[in-house]
């Protein structure tokens, strides 16, 4: 680094946009947490603040001396275009540039203000005022019309012809005074001064209360745009899942299920979707169980396919489900069928 602090700012191909080696430096601290740093050349200026002191002593961090951020993209308003600047003056159809000299002609005078800065730029104010006999005199042949006031702000004055001016609040209106010698002093005649005793209107304590309600108003803000896009990428997933599952849904418009626990009781379940646009109403799911007199050898154990039932077997069962109106989603039905320390094997049809 050339300074105490630099920069360097580069687009989205690598292209130095600006680079603080090569600028005048200065840096001011504002408060006891931030310092500003600014560079300056001949065509641009850059500005950074930074934090150099943690409010709260349990939220230290180390930083290391140099940082290249990793999401670097810089927000549209950190950069402001320079103010348009006087490069040429044109005349009728004559466009001069470089060093352009103004004289002064009939009735017009000139002032030339000191070099200033304002802001960044340096400036130098050239006054043109149209005074009667100035630069090259009067006009020929002009006459010398009748000048007075007849309004001010459209006010007129009193019968007298007097205006009365006055100011309210820490402003004030009198007319300017010029010390003659000693304690004698002297009225600038046909002459008002117009200007204020006000006091700041905010105090640098106000500044930082604004910053820290300010602050704590962006961390709530903050927060909130996390959950949003929490609640977002949790939706595109959603939407997502269910693009993936309306494939196998369609397919398999009806399913059924049946599940055994402790050996003697038998849950069947039945699932309808509706994959089409139109609603279904007064829907009926009719499972039909048909139990099996067959008696197997007490060494062969029940498996999932075939269960071992008592003697004496089970009449035939009907089983009816009704489902509620079927909208574009799965409706299920379900219902049980047990027999108490009785084993058996069931098939299913619809």
């Amino acid at each position: 680094p050339t300074h105490a602090a630099d920069v360097i700012v580069t687009d989205a191909d690598d292209t130095v946009i600006f680079d603080s080696r090569t600028a005048e430096y200065v840096s001011q601290a504002f408060g006891d947490l931030l310092r500003i740093h600014e560079w300056q050349t001949a065509d641009a200026v850059c500005r950074l603040v930074q934090h150099t002191a943690f409010e709260d002593t349990e939220n230290v961090i180390a930083f290391p001396a140099s940082v290249e951020p990793t999401f670097n993209t810089l927000d549209a308003r950190t950069c402001d275009k320079v103010p348009p600047r006087l490069r040429s003056i044109t005349v009728g159809l004559t466009q001069m540039s470089g060093n352009v000299r103004l004289v002064s002609g009939f009735n017009i005078e000139q002032t030339v203000g000191e070099p200033k800065v304002v802001g960044l730029l340096n400036t130098t104010s050239l006054a043109i005022a149209a005074v009667p006999g100035s630069g090259l005199g009067r006009y020929p042949g002009c006459e010398e019309p009748d000048v007075f006031i007849r309004n001010i702000n459209g006010v007129k004055p009193d019968e007298h012809g007097r205006f009365k001016l006055a100011a309210t609040g820490c402003y004030w209106v009198r007319q300017p005074q010029e010390r003659v010698s000693g304690n004698l002093l002297r009225l600038t005649l046909a002459t008002l001064q117009v200007g204020n005793d006000c006091g700041p209107c905010c105090v640098c304590d106000d500044y930082v209360k604004v910053y820290k309600a300010l602050r704590r108003i962006w961390s709530r803000y903050r927060n909130i745009g996390f959950r949003a896009v929490a609640t977002r990428d949790q939706l595109a997933a959603n939407i997502l899942r269910f693009e993936e599952a309306k494939a196998c849904r369609k397919d398999r418009v009806l399913s059924v299920q049946a599940l055994i626990h402790n050996t003697d009781y038998v849950e069947i379940q039945g699932t309808l979707c509706n994959a089409v646009n139109d609603c279904s109403t007064n829907v009926e799911m009719r499972l039909k169980v048909v139990p099996h007199h067959q008696v197997f050898p007490e060494a062969m154990s029940a498996s999932s396919e075939v269960l071992v039932s008592s003697s004496g077997g089970f009449e035939e069962v009907d089983l009816l489900a009704p489902v509620l109106n079927a909208k574009r989603s799965c409706c299920r039905a379900t219902t049980a069928w047990s027999q108490v320390r009785s084993r058996f094997a069931a098939a299913l049809t619809l």
